[in-house]
């Protein structure tokens, strides 16, 4: 069993339970229906994880910008040093009321 989990080849399902997981599995496999939700979830997990990203690199410059601007750096200065636009940096401030 624990080799056919490994391997799911026909060569390793030995007997007739490996053998029924295995027909299950090739039925699933070409079923259009059941390839086409798995493409929608892998895709809903990558707008999940672009979505997190973005939140965190958000995050991370509303963080640099609140300790800039608690240095008394205008926003030229922080976009600069940020390497960002001053819009960018004015709406991130607008969003978070910083």
């Amino acid at each position: 069993m624990l080799l056919f989990l490994v391997d799911s080849s026909e060569e390793n399902a030995k007997n007739e339970d490996l053998r029924a997981v295995r027909a299950m599995m090739d039925e699933i496999k070409q079923n259009s229906e059941v390839e086409v939700k798995h493409m929608i979830a892998a895709e809903h997990e990558r707008d999940i994880l672009t979505c997190g990203i973005e939140q965190g690199i958000e995050q991370t410059l509303r963080n640099l910008i609140k300790k800039k601007l608690a240095r008394g750096k205008d926003v030229a200065t922080i976009a600069e040093e940020l390497e960002v636009t001053e819009e960018e940096i004015c709406a991130l401030m607008e969003r978070h009321q910083l």
